[in-house]
């Protein structure tokens, strides 16, 4: 029995894990293997209608929803922080250049200048995998 991760991308979802059962489901929602990300690529599809399929096969025993996740940035005199559910975003993170700051419990971005959170914040959001972003004004590093 196949367990998959369903992510969102961009336009669509990534569906990755055990997909070789489910790989018939997924094309029939126009799925294409892309082999850099390992998974199933799904465009412009109804994420609910995919999962309702997946659970409806008797070949999927379990379905992981890593649904977009909720960050929270702030920014003292040096850096911006970025807080809140970045496990399942740490390598994006990583790769925009964040270093994991375990005494400030996140992500430490070195500030470059104005606007950068929000800078950060829109490429963040627009890898898909990012929902709702809060920008909290002042130092809030404790």
């Amino acid at each position: 029995m196949a367990c998959v991760t369903i992510s969102p991308l961009h336009s669509g979802l990534l569906v990755t894990g055990d997909t070789f059962a489910a790989k018939e489901i997924l094309k029939s929602f126009g799925g294409r293997w892309d082999p850099e990300q390992r998974g199933w690529t799904l465009h412009r599809v109804d994420p609910e209608a995919v999962k309702a399929a997946l659970r409806s096969s008797k070949d999927v025993a379990r379905i992981k929803d890593q649904g977009p996740v909720e960050l929270q940035i702030s920014q003292d005199s040096e850096n911006l922080i970025v807080r809140g559910q970045t496990y399942p975003i740490r390598t994006l993170l990583a790769s925009e250049g964040g270093v994991w700051d375990a005494a400030l419990g996140g992500w430490r971005f070195q500030c470059t200048g104005k606007g950068e959170a929000a800078k950060l914040a829109e490429r963040l959001q627009q890898s898909g995998r990012v929902g709702c972003i809060i920008q909290q004004q002042g130092n809030q590093t404790s």
